[in-house]
């Protein structure tokens, strides 16, 4: 998966801890490129970096869960958080 594919995931699932607006002021990204970025643009990978930091921030499993989908790791329950699957 791609990174901005997880990432506009990741706020889908993780929306009612944080919005993308959230993750733009704490990244101290632009919400336009919050947006962009969540719609499939490109971010250079200091920008992503900072959005990890900020996901991590919110609720440490939301990074870990951005992540997971682009390693397609991931196993995620209804309503629960997320687990990694074992190799």
């Amino acid at each position: 998966m791609r990174l901005s594919d997880a990432f506009a995931e990741t706020l889908f699932r993780y929306r009612d801890v944080f919005k993308a607006i959230d993750i733009a002021e704490l990244s101290g990204l632009t919400p336009n490129q919050i947006s962009s970025f969540q719609r499939g643009g490109n971010l250079r990978s200091d920008s992503i970096d900072k959005i990890l930091d900020a996901l991590e921030s919110f609720d440490p499993t939301a990074k870990t869960y951005m992540l997971s989908l682009v390693a397609k790791k991931v196993d995620v329950e209804e309503g629960k958080k997320p687990t990694l699957q074992p190799e």
